[in-house]
């Protein structure tokens, strides 16, 4: 008897520990399955009500042509695992006018919604690691690379496709974007601060600081920003105040990718990378 109680406490303990939320804002609604590959960014697509999710089935950097785009439904059920192929390693995605734009090391690859044919490819001199992708009011893409060698931001306007905000002072291994109201919002990596850009004067500001790398950004609909660092973290920040904790798999090595965050559920779907699967909480109000 003592035995089995013993084992079934270490159960217990082990699941407990499998997805640790640690301050009780955030609840589990669902969990996919691990039949993704390297999962690195969702974007929800409410047209219909489905998420994107960019598999890199690999190396982050490795050109092999086995990146792919699964499509999955609300309730976390896979509905196309191979939607769109072609690629090598797929990261952050934006949808504009009929078009699902991806980045891809060094390149932005642009997939017909319909029927997840590629409709064009635009090549990113000099990149190096090309991460997340935004798009604003006028329809230009904004596509952050965020390589040492190279750490900008890319615009896409009237098809081309050219380095647009650079230098060390500004601009530090760029990842996660987020666009709203005349101001691109930027995850500075390298000096571990949310910035923005004004994408008509480039005026830039720093908004907060994180203390570490960012990789995905949002905003909750609140004036607050959803921060994740790729190694577990998930965070919620409010300029002026200290971070807060949301939600810590780093012990587990269980990675907080580029995630997705639906105002009007309240959903936080997070992609787990080397865990090949997808998480997604509610955030409470």
């Amino acid at each position: 008897m003592v035995r089995a109680s013993l084992v079934f406490l270490l159960f217990l303990l082990s699941a407990c520990s499998e997805q640790k939320v640690t301050t009780g804002q955030l609840s589990l609604v669902w969990e996919s399955g691990n039949g993704f590959k390297t999962p690195e960014s969702v974007l929800w697509y409410p047209d219909e009500n489905v998420f994107f999710v960019s598999n890199i089935n690999s190396q982050p950097a490795a050109k092999d042509g086995n990146g792919f785009i699964s499509k999955l439904r609300m309730d976390g059920s896979v509905l196309e695992l191979k939607w769109g192929i072609g690629l090598d390693a797929p990261k952050g995605m934006v949808i504009l006018d009929g078009y699902l734009f991806v980045t891809d090391i060094d390149r932005l690859v642009k997939f017909n919604l319909l029927d997840g044919s590629i409709a064009r490819i635009y090549s990113a001199d000099q990149a190096g690691f090309l991460n997340d992708v935004a798009v604003d009011d006028s329809g230009r893409v904004y596509v952050s690379d965020m390589s040492d060698e190279n750490s900008a931001l890319y615009r896409l306007e009237k098809d081309v496709l050219d380095i647009w905000l650079s230098g060390a002072e500004q601009v530090s291994r760029p990842n996660g974007l987020y666009y709203m109201n005349g101001w691109l919002y930027f995850g500075n990596s390298g000096t571990g601060q949310i910035k923005k850009v004004n994408v008509t004067s480039h005026l830039v500001e720093v908004v907060a600081g994180a203390g570490h790398g960012i990789d995905g950004l949002k905003l909750d609909g609140q004036g607050r920003f959803i921060i994740s660092d790729w190694s577990g973290k998930t965070e919620l920040i409010q300029p002026g105040t200290a971070p807060v904790l949301l939600l810590d798999t780093s012990s587990d090595q269980v990675n907080s990718a580029d995630f997705e965050f639906v105002i009007k559920e309240n959903l936080l779907v997070i992609p787990t990378f080397g865990d090949n699967r997808v998480m997604a909480y509610r955030l409470k109000k």
